[in-house]
């Protein structure tokens, strides 16, 4: 994700204590600013996002400006701009930026130093920003100049954790500058030019600018005007001096487009602007808050951007931008709110959602609806929920399976529609593509015969934007996940993997995944999760790959069936040897008589003991059993909880450590087999279906079993040491809890909640 312009704009030209410092010119200038930032002619940044302080005492002032910064995060970029009085504070090496209040006699302690500044935006996580002082005695900012700079302030010198600034003076130390008259009213040389580019920039392609291209053009003109006798000087760290972080409006374009999301590309007034949005889940599945770079997005926008279309598409990550802010609970707040504005720059927005997203995304398509944006989602829980979809009324169009074609299709024709002007007034119909005008002929999802590969500069993007959030939890590893197939041929009951993909499975060239895998491992990534549905459904191929890609210190999680790794005389010392650091499986359970309950398709035959010696012979190799178990499926009884927990004791100890996942079992409403009939639904809120949580118990369940059922996860989650990835049952909603163990529930299996806007 790019970055938050936020503007701060100083301007101090009415002096309560000394009427001889007040400067006219200061007024107009600043509404000549206010003009170029916040007007359709200009930026079209939003005002009510930003910062303006104009004719404020000292006090008043600096506590606006703290408040402000404490409000941003460290992925904004601030932009200061200061026109007023300059004072010298020569003990101290700084310029005072005056208020209202501020005198030559009191300037030591009524003032805003600019080295104050500075330390208000370090302290605050600020390391992006552009600075910029018109006023007298401004170059103390930038070294102040000529023969006397002050290494002190060498701008690579002050503060090392500065990733990118700018500090730019009107003057040199020493210099004044003065309020000259130009069309009849008085003006501060610098600012006005500087506002003036803006608004006047010379109609060319490109339509964004950076503050270099504005510095050269205000410097050229004030070397031009003879009344201009003052030398504006910058220094310059890292790459924000160069990079488009303006963007020019023409009177001919919305004056609601504006968000100050940055990405530094160009967009024409004619091109779709699409949004692709991966929302985070209201109930977190763990402490890493179940989170990876959604792949599926990069390569739609991938083939979109080589298909020769007027199309720009960009991926907003809200899982991304909150883990950003780490622990700090407002700095979360302020990422949650930043899409209301963001939306407002696009055309067009889809969100890829699973249950649990759901309500989420129903959340960002109210906000796009009420920006009268165009609305349109895909991923696993569309299939053979289209209908329930689109009467929310909140959304377009639905795209189920996996999808590509039908994406580029429909965006293919909105871009024409925008292009003539009918953009949102015709109605589409395009063959994978339900709304409301097909939905009742719609012949569900699209089945594709090839599997898109991900393009390389989608690569570089994914690591420029997630890089420092990669590690490996375990191994401390750069971390990425790849597929070389989607899709799996198997019927398990709980999956909805299966209709999303028709049971068929695709598979990427295994040349192509194996030159994905050899150039992140150039690009520092040390550990790959492939992701396959059914890695093991060509193991030749799983080795081919191995063998192509194995590199010293390189590891390996992949996926695989118990049944299927049993087949092939369990090849754990190969494995190992090709880098394979732990195998995930879906054990489900145990036994033999539950599992089949679940049609998981194991063999008939009673399994435990065989199972109980499989997992524990990967410690003998170093790699890691990654088992996940379902309880609350059908035919559990308290003797089986006890037998589960004994199982348990038996795999994991001193000498084998498997990673133990629990899971509930959770019905994806109506799009997988899941025999509805033989359950009740405990809550009909999708937020908590994120297999941690008891959503439904089976009919034959009394109220012990499903106590005993609660009790024995506390348990295995204690003894496994496993809270990190397996919540604490604490945890879960009051009304769950009260829902689920009194075992009053009228809710039916098979109906969807519909969205109201409110968890329920």
């Amino acid at each position: 994700m790019g970055s938050l312009l936020r503007p701060i704009l100083m301007f101090t030209g009415n002096y309560s204590s000394d009427s001889s410092l007040n400067r006219i010119g200061v007024k107009n200038t600043f509404s000549l600013m206010k003009q170029a930032f916040f007007t359709s002619n200009g930026l079209n940044l939003q005002e009510k996002d930003s910062c303006l302080i104009e004719d404020m005492p000292y006090v008043k002032a600096y506590e606006k400006l703290q408040d402000y910064v404490e409000s941003l995060t460290s992925n904004d970029i601030v932009l200061f701009y200061f026109c007023g009085h300059g004072f010298p504070d020569y003990k101290n090496n700084t310029v005072i930026l005056s208020t209202t209040d501020t005198t030559k006699k009191n300037k030591d302690r009524c003032g805003i130093k600019h080295i104050d500044l500075l330390e208000l935006l370090k302290n605050n996580g600020i390391n992006k920003y552009i600075v910029i002082f018109d006023c007298c005695q401004a170059g103390f900012l930038c070294g102040m100049g000529d023969e006397s700079i002050d290494k002190s302030f060498d701008i690579r010198n002050i503060d090392k954790s500065i990733q990118n600034a700018v500090y730019i003076s009107s003057t040199l130390r020493d210099e004044e500058t003065n309020q000259e008259e130009i069309d009849g009213k008085f003006y501060i040389p610098f600012s006005y030019q500087f506002a003036s580019y803006i608004l006047n920039r010379p109609k060319v392609t490109d339509l964004e600018l950076s503050i270099h291209e504005i510095f050269d053009a205000v410097n050229t003109s004030l070397k031009d005007d003879l009344e201009y006798s003052a030398t504006c000087i910058s220094q310059q760290k890292g790459t924000l001096w160069d990079e488009k972080i303006f963007e020019i409006y023409s009177q001919s374009k919305s004056t609601d487009t504006s968000s100050g999301f940055l990405f530094g590309t160009y967009f024409s007034s004619t091109e779709l602007k699409v949004l692709f949005v991966k929302v985070a889940i209201k109930h977190p599945i763990s402490k890493y808050d179940d989170f990876g770079v959604p792949l599926g997005l990069y390569v739609l926008k991938g083939h979109i951007s080589t298909s020769g279309l007027s199309i720009k598409v960009d991926i907003y990550d809200e899982r991304l931008e909150l883990r950003k802010c780490g622990d700090d609970l407002r700095s979360k707040e302020i990422v949650r709110d930043k899409f209301k504005s963001l939306v407002k720059r696009y055309d067009v927005i889809g969100i890829s959602m699973c249950t649990s997203e759901v309500f989420p995304a129903m959340e960002k398509f109210q906000i796009a609806k009420n920006a009268g944006k165009i609305t349109f989602c895909g991923g696993i829980f569309t299939s053979s929920n289209e209908k329930y979809l689109l009467s929310s009324g909140l959304i377009d169009y639905v795209i189920p399976g996996v999808g590509t074609k039908p994406t580029i299709s429909l965006l293919a024709q909105l871009a024409v529609d925008k292009i003539q002007n009918t953009l949102g007034k015709t109605n589409i119909s395009i063959d994978g593509v339900a709304s409301k005008n097909n939905i009742n002929q719609f012949d569900g999802v699209w089945v594709p015969t090839t599997l898109p590969v991900l393009r390389r500069a989608m690569w570089i993007e994914i690591l420029k934007e997630y890089g420092p959030y990669l590690k490996d939890e375990k191994t401390g590893k750069p971390r990425m996940d790849v597929y070389t197939a989607r899709g799996c041929s198997r019927n398990c009951t709980f999956c909805s993997v299966q209709k999303e993909s028709r049971q068929i499975q695709l598979q990427k060239p295994l040349d192509f995944v194996i030159d994905e895998i050899k150039y992140l491992q150039s690009r520092g990534i040390e550990y790959f999760s492939i992701k396959d549905e059914d890695l093991l459904s060509d193991s030749q191929r799983l080795f081919d790959l191995l063998e192509s890609v194995k590199k010293e210190g390189v590891l390996f999680k992949i996926r695989a069936r118990y049944d299927e790794m049993a087949n092939l005389n369990a090849p754990f010392k190969r494995l190992h040897e090709l880098g394979v650091d732990e195998i995930q499986y879906g054990i489900e359970s145990p036994d033999v008589h539950v599992s089949r309950n679940v049609k998981k398709g194991f063999p008939r035959k009673p399994i435990e003991k065989e199972l109980k010696e499989f997992i524990r012979k990967h410690a003998e190799y170093g790699i890691t059993a990654n088992c996940s178990f379902i309880l609350g499926i059908e035919g559990e009884d308290e003797k089986y909880y006890d037998d589960l927990m004994n199982f348990i004791n038996k795999i994991y100890d001193e000498k084998s450590k498997p990673k133990i996942y629990i899971n509930f079992l959770t019905p994806h409403p109506v799009n997988s087999s899941f025999p509805t009939q033989n359950y009740n639904l405990a809550t009909n809120n999708l937020n908590l279906f994120t297999h941690k949580y008891p959503v439904c118990y089976s009919k034959g369940s009394d109220f012990g079993i499903r106590k005993k059922m609660l009790e024995t996860y506390d348990n295995i989650v204690s003894y496994t040491n496993s809270q990190s990835y397996n919540p604490p049952l604490n945890k879960m909603p009051e009304n769950l809890k009260k829902l689920f163990t009194n075992g009053k529930s009228k809710i039916k299996p098979d109906v969807i909640p519909q969205y109201t806007g409110k968890e329920e």
